[in-house]
């Protein structure tokens, strides 16, 4: 079986009670995935860098964090300014409704000092991540996979 779909953007998970690390989406399962309604499903990944090799619960604790928006969270760095560079450069981004067809994304590429978010298009994930751990893994970047509660550090 595949990974559980976020039934909303990143942002919105708060919202719903579903946070990194939940069970709760895999306890809600319909034949078309996961949906309250009101958000599109989507595929997220969350980069970031660190020094030290994070663990699942450190990983899943950065990303609850920066998907609420707090800062300070991690240090900004110059690894992650490269690696979303790359990921706009191969994926473009969503700026308009027109890009809808030609990119990935169900949502913009979110960019802070301290993170790159990406919510892909749940039809798209399984061709779009591997690029995306290739890229975080050639830029040194943490990769968090909140669907499969895992992380990537290279």
């Amino acid at each position: 079986m595949g990974p559980t779909p976020h039934n909303c953007r990143h942002g919105d998970h708060r919202d719903v009670g579903h946070r990194a690390g939940d069970n709760l989406a895999r306890a809600l399962p319909t034949t078309m995935g996961f949906w309250d309604g009101n958000c599109s499903m989507s595929y997220d990944l969350a980069f970031w860098f660190e020094e030290a090799r994070p663990t699942l619960e450190h990983a899943a604790d950065v990303y609850d964090r920066i998907t609420d928006g707090e800062t300070g969270v991690v240090q900004p760095a110059a690894q992650l300014d490269a690696f979303y560079e790359a990921v706009i450069t191969t994926f473009g981004d969503l700026t308009t409704l027109e890009d809808a067809d030609s990119v990935p994304w169900s949502d913009p590429v979110e960019r802070t000092p301290e993170s790159v978010i990406t919510t892909i298009s749940f039809a798209r994930w399984k061709a779009v991540v591997p690029d995306l751990l290739a890229l975080a893994e050639k830029h040194g970047v943490i990769a968090f996979d909140p669907q499969r509660e895992s992380v990537h550090h290279w």
